[in-house]
């Protein structure tokens, strides 16, 4: 039975002396009635007056029942996990990693936990404090950039009642609050902080710093590939600069001597499904340099030459060649999208003029790859050997290309397909049907002559052309103007010459654009991207899968000594681009093997938190059909970003961006929009891909974007001790700094358990000893019949 007990509302003397006075004073009232009620009625007032003042008294001492009831209480273990990419690095060669140092020794901690039936909340630190599931042993180490400070405080505050917490972290990186700062939270609510270092601490290195990293073409002169895009087989030239900074160590002696190192890790196999390999960095070049101390630099040069198309990622470190000694900031990235190989271009030249002189130079520093010349307006002497143009593309239709590239584009000027055997032609013909090879005719005269070397041949309907109108040198004319048809705006021949506006004119000063034919009916699929006033100056179309493209004058020569019109681009400039381009569309890929789907980025290096501008094509649909474009930005991890996203956001039109449709021939739409800016500083893959109104997807394609501003820079850096021990220290006493080695963890969980022993928690429970509600009632009554006793 539970105890009662008295809460009165008044003292009890007071009650007391209250309860004597009114019992006095029913005894007094009785006694007056007497003599006016009945005996009875007035025994009845007595017990009813009696019953009253009771109730009373019971209402104002508050009887109680006390129920006591005791409770096991647990408290639960913290563990906050670093996420930051410091965790990757090495302390030795060919050790483990810091990252696998702490995954040992939180699987011993969870196995413990469970053992001894603590409750455990585990969160990662990366840019906040995330949860993870309490039997995951997994060490991210993923982010760029971590706030340990920050994401400490808000794990702590997930929940009051913790035995103790353990942060497992090199201390590394942290942005924010300080860990000591975060640590005093800890000691408000009586919580000791176990702190887990991995790693071990270095001296301090020298700074080695490398800057003005980049890379170029080893033939060309110039920096940067953003107007020549290497391809495979094409040397690249990987240049910086590497100094030692003053205020550090200084490498002394032999240890001055450091060798500058190239490793090159990729690509990945593009279109891979499921798990990636494990890619790791592969030493391609290195180098001997001795370095200098700031203000002077000493200059690294360094070549690669990719064996394959596909996105690459570069890593120039300056080592020392003693390995015991480190240098810090020594590593700078770098990485570049390789091209496949170019097609081999052919120029070949019947007929002797000044072009051939001029285009030789022009084709060969144009087109980024070795043009072959064929003279063939000079026939061998003996007249029984065959032509030039026989002999040179014979050899290259029948064995192949030593580089290894397959097909090519036949650039002809004035041709004279005659000097062709007909099998010759006839291979050609299969090559440019399949799309292995392509031809540009250029005419610089009349073109009966070109007409009837055609007829009959293999090659007659390669010519865009159905009929000629006669012409003659006589009568050509200097044009007013060149007028360029709507294609030619989107043609990736000519599209280079046209602002987003309104259309220019990119002809009008390269002056001696004479024209000496005359179109009549073109052939189908033939573009007329410029004309000359009335008559077809640049023309393109297809056989099968091939390429063919018709220039109605090839006197490039003249606009290469053409003056340059003031405040426009010069006639040289322009006839260069011309050709890079034209040359560039017709010996790339065909068609059907060119990606669907291309994405553009105008450069591949922002800010972060700045959002990513993107224009994106996607080509073979008709006028009608409208496709949605979606994106999704994947962090380059070692190559393991190779795998397609599952997640995938709806690329929106930015305040400029539209969809334009082109022409039937070309059927590709264009989006220019905006990407949501990655959620941390470093090296990004971005996917795009096309889905069609079936919700079909169309198409995909990769780029790469380095997102600049992280705080983390690959470097031999040592844990923060200091930090730690600091953070240790602000918190509850009873905690304390140690390495991940088993026996410390063991060590750890003996001097944990008096922090989880079970808590009795009492907890009293009290209630009327009788209801107030009952006993209010029964006052009321007995004062009721009281009054209509007294009252009768």
């Amino acid at each position: 039975m539970d105890p009662v007990i008295w809460n009165p509302l008044l003292p009890s003397a007071i009650l007391t002396l209250l309860g004597g006075a009114l019992g006095a004073l029913t005894l007094a009232a009785a006694w007056r009635a007497r003599r006016s009620l009945p005996l009875w009625a007035n025994l009845c007032a007595v017990g009813l007056r009696g019953i009253a003042l009771v109730c009373a008294l019971v209402l104002i001492a508050r009887p109680e029942t006390v129920k006591i009831e005791q409770r096991e209480h647990r408290p639960a273990l913290l563990i906050a996990i670093d996420a930051s990419q410091s965790l990757r690095l090495k302390d030795s060669e060919g050790g483990a990693t810091r990252a696998e140092e702490c995954q040992q020794a939180l699987a011993a901690l969870i196995t413990a936990a469970s053992n001894h039936g603590w409750e455990v909340q585990a969160y990662d630190l990366g840019a906040r404090a995330e949860t993870r599931h309490p039997s995951d042993v997994n060490v991210r180490a993923d982010a760029p950039v971590s706030a340990l400070g920050e994401g400490l405080a808000q794990a702590a505050g997930q929940r009051s009642a913790y035995g103790a917490a353990i942060l497992i972290s090199d201390g590394c990186v942290n942005l924010g609050r300080a860990l000591p700062e975060a640590a005093a939270l800890l000691r408000e609510r009586g919580v000791p902080l176990f702190a887990i270092m991995p790693g071990r601490v270095h001296p301090a290195p020298p700074d080695a710093r490398l800057s003005e990293a980049s890379l170029r073409l080893e033939a060309e002169s110039t920096a940067g590939l953003e107007s020549t895009p290497p391809r495979a087989g094409q040397a690249l030239l990987i240049e910086a600069r590497a100094q030692l900074a003053k205020g550090g160590p200084d490498l002394n002696g032999p240890l001055a001597d450091t060798f500058a190192r190239l490793k090159v890790l990729g690509p990945p196999p593009r279109g891979s499904s499921g798990a990636a390999p494990a890619w790791e960095f592969v030493e391609v070049d290195a180098l001997r340099h001795r370095l200098h101390t700031a203000p002077a630099w000493t200059p690294i040069k360094l070549k690669f030459t990719p064996p394959s198309a596909g996105i690459y990622r570069l890593r120039l470190s300056v080592d020392p060649m003693s390995s015991e000694t480190q240098l810090a900031n020594n590593a700078a990235y770098l990485s570049v999208e390789v091209l496949p190989p170019r097609r081999r271009v052919v120029y070949a030249n019947s007929r002797l003029g000044h072009a051939f002189r001029w285009m030789k130079p022009l084709l060969n520093s144009e087109t980024g790859g070795h043009v072959e010349f064929i003279p063939d307006f000079v026939k061998p002497e003996g007249g029984d050997e065959a032509w030039p143009i026989e002999a040179a593309l014979g050899a290259w239709l029948r064995e192949g290309s030593a580089s290894g590239a397959e097909g090519g584009t036949l650039i002809w000027e004035d041709p004279a397909p005659q000097h062709l055997s007909r099998d010759l032609q006839m291979r050609l013909r299969a090559g440019i049907e399949t799309g292995d090879w392509s031809v540009i005719w250029i005419l610089n005269g009349p073109t009966e002559p070109l007409v009837k070397a055609l007829a009959g041949t293999p090659l007659e309907d390669l010519f865009l052309f159905k009929e000629l109108s006669p012409s003659k040198a006589e009568s050509a004319q200097q044009p007013e103007a060149v007028a360029s048809q709507p294609a030619a705006a989107e043609h990736p021949a000519t599209q280079w010459a046209f602002g987003s506006s309104a259309p220019q004119d990119p002809w009008v000063p390269l002056g001696p654009a004479y024209s000496w034919i005359n179109f009549d009916v073109p052939r189908a699929n033939t573009q007329v991207l410029l004309k000359a006033g009335a008559r077809p100056l640049l023309c393109v179309g297809k056989v099968g899968q091939g390429r063919v493209g018709l220039l109605g004058n090839g006197e490039t020569w003249r606009w290469l000594m053409a003056e340059p019109v003031r405040g426009e681009r010069s006639a040289a400039d322009m006839a260069r681009e011309f050709w890079r381009r034209f040359v560039a569309w017709a010996a790339s890929a065909p068609a059907a093997e060119e990606p669907p789907v291309r994405l553009f980025l105008p450069r591949d290096r922002w800010e972060l938190g700045e959002p990513i501008q993107a224009r994106v094509t996607v080509r073979g649909l008709s006028d009608a059909e409208s496709p949605r474009f979606e994106y999704a930005l994947a962090p380059w991890n070692e190559g393991h970003s190779a795998e397609r996203p599952a997640q995938w956001n709806l690329l929106h039109a930015d305040a400029a961006g539209t969809r334009i449709g082109l022409q039937e021939s070309t059927g590709r739409r264009v989006l220019t929009g905006r990407l949501n800016p990655p959620r941390g500083a470093g090296e990004w893959l971005i996917w795009v891909r096309a889905i069609g109104a079936d919700n079909r997807e169309l198409g995909f394609d990769r780029g790469f974007a380095e997102v600049e501003g992280s705080e983390l820079e690959e470097r031999s850096i040592s844990p923060d001790k200091a930090a730690l021990q600091a953070a240790v220290q602000a918190a509850a006493p009873g905690g304390r700094l140690l390495p991940p080695s088993a026996e410390e963890v063991q060590r750890l969980i003996e001097d944990l358990e008096p922090y989880f022993k079970p808590e009795i928690v009492s907890k009293e429970e009290r209630r009327w000893a009788f209801s107030p509600g009952a006993l209010g009632a029964l006052l009321a009554l007995a004062l009721c019949v009281d009054i209509w006793l007294r009252r009768g």
